[in-house]
């Protein structure tokens, strides 16, 4: 279902060693059983393992701190939205 209305976006960045990784599992855990149903998306894009490595990449947050072409910053980009659309949620949890 897509509206005008943008969804509310909630950006999770962990500290090392503050529980950000539990959090991650139990997000990913619980994607649709009990998210999703609340109209919240964590979104499967970007995914590596529990946390949203794919987005630090993209954002140039890499080992290697390059960032990516652009081709590719956009073909992420479109996906994510496409998955936001196709959920009907409207809000956002990214964790990184």
């Amino acid at each position: 279902m897509e509206t005008d209305k943008q969804p509310t976006i909630y950006l999770h960045v962990g500290y090392n060693k503050a529980g950000s990784t539990a959090l991650q599992h139990w997000f990913a855990g619980r994607q649709t059983e009990l998210l999703e149903k609340h109209a919240l998306l964590y979104p499967r894009c970007g995914l590596d393992g529990a946390a949203h490595y794919g987005l630090s990449e993209i954002c140039g947050f890499s080992p290697a701190g390059e960032l990516p072409d652009d081709a590719e910053s956009e073909r992420f980009s479109e996906l994510l939205r496409l998955e936001i659309i196709r959920s009907g949620c409207t809000r956002v949890l990214i964790s990184s």
